[in-house]
């Protein structure tokens, strides 16, 4: 056997060879269908042609399973936790240091950092009593808060595992 018979285009030794392949298998030379032969007088193409194109149903399932997928995954991104109210509310100016530092979320949040800090860049520990559990209502306990303005700053992971983050500020004006 002459190594060349075996080569395809550019020199490489193909597997081996199919019915069908080198005119031997009644099917034609060069034709490989899995189907058989086509009727008589008809070519592959016009075979594909009579049929509806070559796999058109399994091409619209395709696209229409594509579809739904990218549907269903717009609906997930859209469903990140977000904050509904936050206490004190953003910008408020309350009489008295509030006695609770709190957030709540329109979905399960895990809030995985909060920051306390003042105008001056002073940060103040804050007591969680969540557990780091996913909570929609996230409440943290300030220590005595001086007169002045204060920024609250957080992150957490929503149900799906989105990393969030966001931020509120208040002032004490006794």
């Amino acid at each position: 056997m002459d190594r060349n018979d075996d080569a395809g285009a550019g020199g490489h030794v193909r597997g081996p060879r199919r019915a069908g392949e080198d005119g031997q298998g009644g099917e034609g030379p060069g034709f490989r269908s899995r189907r058989g032969q086509p009727p008589a007088g008809r070519t592959l193409r016009a075979n594909r042609a009579a049929r509806g194109g070559a796999g058109a149903g399994r091409r619209l399932a395709l696209f229409a399973a594509a579809a739904g997928l990218s549907f269903a995954l717009a609906g997930a991104a859209a469903a990140h936790s977000r904050p509904e109210t936050t206490a004190p509310a953003d910008g408020e100016a309350v009489t008295e240091a509030p006695a609770v530092i709190a957030i709540s979320f329109d979905e399960p949040m895990r809030v995985t950092r909060i920051e306390l800090t003042s105008a001056g860049g002073d940060a103040f520990a804050l007591e969680r009593t969540d557990g780091m559990a996913p909570v929609t209502r996230f409440e943290a306990t300030p220590p005595p808060l001086p007169a002045g303005r204060y920024t609250v700053t957080w992150r957490g992971l929503s149900a799906d595992g989105h990393p969030m983050s966001g931020r509120f500020s208040f002032e004490v004006r006794p």
